[in-house]
């Protein structure tokens, strides 16, 4: 009777259509109430200590930019490598200060981190020119064409402000004088990008997961905002919950990308020494 379930089996088999089934599973569903299995609670607060540590080097970054300045020329290796580490640094301070890494969002930071991660360091490795040149126009005519396609709009949307997309159009160059390269700007995937630099490790630790967050998938709403009823007369089925602040904390994962990164930083614009360092165990735990 607890395995013998209808929708699991093909419809015009005779020894399933027993519809006592349903009836049963029916009325004990209607006469007893669900029992919602508590997500762990998330009874930690961000740390603020580590908080500033991100905050500084940050700031830190930031200041080693002016040092490595010698003109205003356009260069767009340095550009890309300060403005990776700097993007990171932001989204770990967000981590930690989203619960402590624990909301649904922040693996979200953490997909982003990693992309931005594998981004930089086969730009590190490639090393060329033409590269880095091809990742910042692709950057500059994907606002092309966002501008393109929104100024076009019966209404505009109210999350950007069209002016200044515009001025990100044209920054580098007049926008309408921009090829706009449709495909990835190196012409790999990100999956591959990280086997030719041996990061796939990392890829599969904290992209395919961290994905599902950012795309909807049905495993991370699952995680998200379902939980098991402990009724054994409803079959443990998945009834709503409160959003899940519970989860697994991303932070300490995020730190280690900003480590790595901050490494690449030092590789290619030497000497910069700060570290993020990774909190013990959670604030408050």
């Amino acid at each position: 009777m607890a395995f013998r379930n209808p929708a699991l089996h093909d419809e015009d088999d005779p020894q399933f259509k027993l519809e006592w089934q349903r009836s049963f599973w029916k009325q004990v569903y209607e006469e007893t109430q669900c029992l919602p299995l508590p997500h762990a609670e998330n009874t930690t607060r961000f740390s603020r200590e580590l908080v500033q540590d991100i905050q500084e080097a940050y700031y830190g970054v930031a200041e080693h930019f002016y040092k490595k300045t010698e003109d205003t020329e356009l260069n767009p290796k340095k550009d890309t490598v300060f403005g990776i580490v700097l993007y990171v640094l932001y989204l770990a301070a967000l981590t930690e200060m989203g619960g402590s890494g624990k909301r649904p969002e922040c693996r979200i930071f953490l997909r982003i981190a990693c992309e931005l991660f594998i981004t930089l360091k086969f730009l590190t490795i490639q090393n060329q020119e033409k590269l880095w040149i091809q990742y910042r126009n692709y950057g500059s005519g994907k606002a092309t064409l966002a501008f393109l396609k929104i100024v076009d709009a019966e209404t505009l949307p109210e999350y950007v402000d069209i002016d200044d997309l515009e001025r990100l159009a044209n920054e580098d160059a007049w926008y309408e004088m921009r090829d706009i390269k449709l495909g990835h700007w190196a012409s790999v995937d990100l999956r591959k990008m990280s086997e030719q630099i041996g990061e796939k490790d990392t890829y599969d630790k904290y992209y395919d997961w961290t994905s599902s967050f950012a795309h909807g998938n049905w495993g991370a709403i699952r995680d998200t905002h379902f939980t098991l009823c402990a009724n054994p007369l409803h079959r443990f089925h998945r009834i709503p919950t409160h959003p899940n602040h519970g989860l697994p904390s991303a932070t300490n994962d995020i730190i280690s990308i900003v480590n790595r990164c901050l490494d690449l930083l030092n590789q290619h614009y030497p000497p910069f020494k700060r570290r993020i360092k990774k909190p013990i165990k959670p604030t408050g735990a």
